[in-house]
């Protein structure tokens, strides 16, 4: 029995630290879409700025009418996965260092 206790213990883990690492990329894509927002399409076109939580709902929209990617049919191993969550952190970190880049220069 504490065999299966453990192991229910491990799963609720992974499953506890999936949800966090979703809820923490979708907070990092909020953020900085609200700052590139803020900074490039609230001058240009004179709109509001937005909130992370309105910019998350936004992120969600776009992925969702994007629909799924081919990557998506095929099991992945779990250098590709390690690789797509590590991306998931970084691509909205680089294009907020060019957003900010971008500033500095106009």
């Amino acid at each position: 029995m504490s065999d299966f206790i453990f192991a229910l213990f491990l799963v609720c883990c992974a499953c506890g630290g999936i949800i966090a690492a979703l809820a923490l990329s979708a907070y990092v894509y909020g953020y900085v879409l609200s700052v590139l927002w803020g900074w490039f399409i609230v001058p240009a076109f004179a709109l509001p700025s937005i909130s992370i939580s309105t910019a998350i709902g936004m992120t969600i929209i776009f992925s969702f009418l994007q629909g799924p990617t081919p990557d998506d049919d095929k099991s992945q191993s779990n250098d590709e996965l390690i690789e797509k969550t590590i991306n998931a952190f970084v691509r909205p970190l680089v294009a907020l260092t060019f957003g900010w880049v971008i500033t500095l220069v106009r």
